[in-house]
């Protein structure tokens, strides 16, 4: 089902960007009714390209909802494929779907949210056959989404919080009754966050910090150097999850100094490194004077 959803998002952009440039007269057409800033490529300056980068990086080496794609695969060269075919796919479709905006920013001026530019120029701009198969696509790659993510959240609290809690591994039965009622919860907690988050961009940067962002740093050490356990590692993860949410609520545009320039997805990050360094240089000192003693 993914590569069906895969293949008809794919289709729905690569048709949708040429009928849409077509409407306002291909790219000499953009560039008489944008401003030259839209078409630079330092237009948004330096941090926020290279946070947006390393919000690929953080998601797709630690991220669940690719975790269990990877894990899936029959061999390692699969896998491989697999990562290296998407990232040069994810250059194709961020420049389509930046093309659209771009025509939708001419043709839909003056939109209250910017969520709602892709669905008002499907509206206005494609003809009816096609409209029907592009919102196709959006629910297409909607559901292959959300359905990899409420997998991904139910299994984290079965596996990972009721059961530990509760002491003992649950028989397939309950199993699968608490991991309906799971997935239920957070499909409706997830609504809930959307009717009001401020947007799609800001939604994303914001559950990255308190996720993949913050577990990459105490994944990829704790998988090369012994002196990371579990308690190191989970005190890096809260302490860059705080960090980069106190830096996004609270300091990235706002403050003065660094503090003010360094984008939450390096803040907080940054804050959990040394939180793990930190811990593990303890413990080689302890370790250290454990052996002198001993001598």
């Amino acid at each position: 089902t993914d590569v069906l959803q895969y293949v008809i998002l794919m289709a729905g952009v690569l048709v949708g960007l040429p009928l849409a440039l077509q409407k306002v007269g291909w790219i000499d057409g953009l560039r008489a009714y944008l401003p030259v800033s839209h078409f630079s490529l330092g237009s948004l300056g330096i941090m926020e390209p290279l946070a947006w980068m390393a919000l690929c990086v953080y998601s797709y080496s630690t991220d669940q909802t690719y975790m269990q794609r990877v894990f899936a695969s029959s061999d390692e060269r699969v896998a491989r494929f697999a990562y290296i075919y998407t990232g040069v796919n994810y250059l194709v479709f961020g420049a389509c779907v930046a093309g659209m905006g771009m025509v939708a920013s001419v043709l839909l001026p003056g939109l209250p949210h910017q969520d709602e530019a892709l669905p008002a120029l499907i509206r206005d701009v494609l003809p009816a056959g096609l409209r029907g198969f592009f919102l196709t696509a959006i629910l297409a790659t909607t559901m292959s989404t959300a359905s990899a993510w409420l997998a991904a959240a139910s299994s984290l609290f079965v596996q990972d919080i009721y059961e530990p809690l509760r002491g003992r591994r649950l028989e397939e039965r309950p199993l699968l009754s608490l991991s309906r009622y799971t997935t239920v919860g957070v499909a409706a907690g997830s609504l809930a966050i959307a009717h009001f988050a401020p947007g799609v961009v800001n939604a994303v940067v914001f559950s990255t910090l308190v996720a993949p962002a913050a577990v990459f740093a105490p994944l990829m050490l704790g998988l090369y150097w012994r002196r990371i356990d579990r308690r190191a590692g989970f005190w890096a993860l809260l302490a860059g999850a705080l960090a980069g949410v106190v830096s996004h609520v609270f300091l990235y545009g706002r403050a003065g100094g660094a503090l003010g320039d360094l984008h939450p997805l390096f803040f907080g990050p940054g804050a959990g490194l040394l939180v793990l360094l930190g811990i593990g240089l303890l413990r080689r000192d302890a370790a250290a004077r454990s052996r002198r003693v001993t001598r």
